[in-house]
């Protein structure tokens, strides 16, 4: 999993930090992932996580809250 799809699930869940983004999605795993491909996704989730906490990779907060709130509009 992309980092940057983890942190659009948790903003949409009202969540403020990449950690507690993560967390969200490593205590819902089962209703995320493919039983078969667990490993696979997390260790994307983790490198990228690396990536970005050593400046590598950039997470745009604002644009994911507008992705999210153009969801929510269209769901209504």
């Amino acid at each position: 999993m992309k980092l940057r799809e983890a942190v659009r699930i948790g903003r949409f869940c009202g969540l403020k930090t990449i950690p507690e983004c993560i967390g969200n999605i490593e205590l819902h795993w089962s209703n995320v992932f493919e039983y078969s491909k667990v490993n696979k996704e997390f260790n994307e989730l983790y490198e990228e996580y690396d990536k970005y906490k050593a400046g590598d990779l950039i997470i745009d907060f604002d644009e994911i809250d507008k992705e999210n709130e153009i969801a929510m509009q269209e769901l209504k």
